[in-house]
């Protein structure tokens, strides 16, 4: 046999056994055989979108589930009557009907009593308990009093993306008082300090009782808006350390009201906000459902909003002849997912469009009033959503935002919201 013949043999009996050295389970991949693959095969393999394991809880009769996108879902809590669901910011518990967090590593269940707050860095649980703010320790279950007033309710608890402060709102009653605003307690150093006064200002003078606080995305600033006049009252800046500006995305119409059995026309200069829909963006951005356009009040035609800090710009984000019920947005901000009836078509369905060229695409049909929920997975690839079954009963299905690959992950699910948490 001549040797190139023998190289050659002996090079083809390597390469075949070569796949079976060091398959067993839990084999790690060396550094050299990561080092010896070419450029273009390396970039060939990065370049592919890669899914993440995000982690899904649900409720069903008998309990509650969680699954790993894909995966078999495990009963993690036993009990009827589950009526919230939602991750820790951590994703490592599971905070069921704000009254009990689940540790996901462990097992282990500890009482909460209504936590309404969970701090992203440890997962420690805050709730206000009108004029004391309490903290659970995630580890130890322990509850400690950081806060407490003499007079006056605590309400509208937020905590910083740092994990590093709470902010609250202290309502005095018996009319507008200098105690009357929103504190800041740090939970580095236990400083309770007022930051804001309501009373110093003519627009917020009055509202205390009525208001919803957002954080912005950064961090940076708090967005004050009015739940009784469902206004946008003003943005508060952190760093300065107060009102930036009021502000009131205009649209200069005018309003019918009925009073006294008669219609009352009078000019208002804000977009109203259901403040329980505001979802805060990056650059200063918040997306809200209001229920006007320039062209219309009051119609019950709920639309998509989306308004910038920096320029005063509104745009709208749905057209005139869908009526929007629930909105979510992908993990890059790019892309939105909602619930609409359409006027043409005649029946609600689901549909996604871009924020930069807002142009919906009907992603799922014929959904049914009060389902839908749609929710991003963390690739802002695939739609999570609720739809009913012949039986009457609901399900848990997801779609592909091209609308392909739609397909049921969850079936027999108590009419109940769902929560994501975005692996990473």
């Amino acid at each position: 046999m001549k040797k190139y013949q023998v190289g050659t043999l002996l090079g083809v009996i390597v390469f075949c056994i070569m796949p079976f050295v060091g398959c067993g389970k839990g084999a790690p991949i060396s550094r050299m055989e990561v080092a010896s693959e070419t450029p273009s095969r390396i970039r060939e393999k990065t370049s592919k979108p890669v899914r993440v394991s995000d982690a899904i809880a649900y409720v069903k009769s008998d309990g509650v589930y969680v699954m790993q996108y894909g995966k078999a879902p495990k009963r993690v809590y036993e009990g009827k009557e589950v009526y919230d669901v939602r991750f820790s910011p951590s994703g490592r518990h599971l905070i069921i009907d704000h009254q009990h967090m689940l540790d996901m590593e462990n097992g282990s269940l500890r009482k909460t009593k209504g936590s309404t707050v969970t701090n992203p860095i440890n997962d420690n649980a805050y709730i206000e308990g009108d004029d004391a703010i309490y903290e659970y320790e995630a580890k130890t279950g322990k509850r400690k009093r950081l806060v407490k007033k003499r007079m006056g309710s605590i309400y509208e608890l937020l905590i910083s993306p740092d994990g590093k402060a709470l902010y609250y709102v202290l309502d005095c009653g018996e009319g507008p008082q200098k105690a009357d605003g929103i504190y800041r307690f740090d939970l580095v150093n236990g400083r309770d300090e007022q930051l804001l006064t309501f009373d110093e200002y003519d627009e917020l003078s009055g509202v205390i009782g009525m208001v919803d606080l957002i954080m912005s995305d950064d961090g940076e600033s708090i967005y004050i808006l009015g739940v009784i006049r469902y206004q946008l009252f003003a943005r508060y800046d952190l760093k300065e350390n107060k009102v930036y500006e009021i502000y009131s995305p205009s649209t200069s119409m005018d309003k019918e009201e009925e009073e006294g059995g008669k219609d009352e026309d009078y000019e208002h200069n804000y977009i109203p906000i259901w403040s329980s829909t505001a979802l805060s963006l990056k650059g200063e951005q918040l997306m809200f459902l209001s229920p006007e356009r320039v062209s219309a009040w009051d119609s019950g035609d709920d639309c998509i909003v989306l308004y910038d800090f920096e320029t005063g710009n509104v745009r709208y984000l749905s057209p005139e002849y869908q009526e929007i019920r629930d909105i979510d947005i992908s993990s890059q901000q790019s892309q939105i997912a909602y619930v609409a009836y359409d006027d043409f078509s005649g029946r609600d369905a689901i549909y996604v469009a871009e924020i930069d060229n807002p142009v919906p695409k009907e992603l799922v049909g014929n959904i049914d009033k009060d389902k839908g929920l749609p929710r991003f997975l963390s690739d802002d690839q695939t739609v999570l959503f609720v739809r009913s079954n012949e039986d009457g009963g609901d399900s848990l299905w997801s779609v592909d935002v091209n609308g392909g690959n739609r397909k049921m992950i969850a079936d027999d699910v108590a009419p109940v919201p769902f929560d994501v948490h975005h692996g990473k």
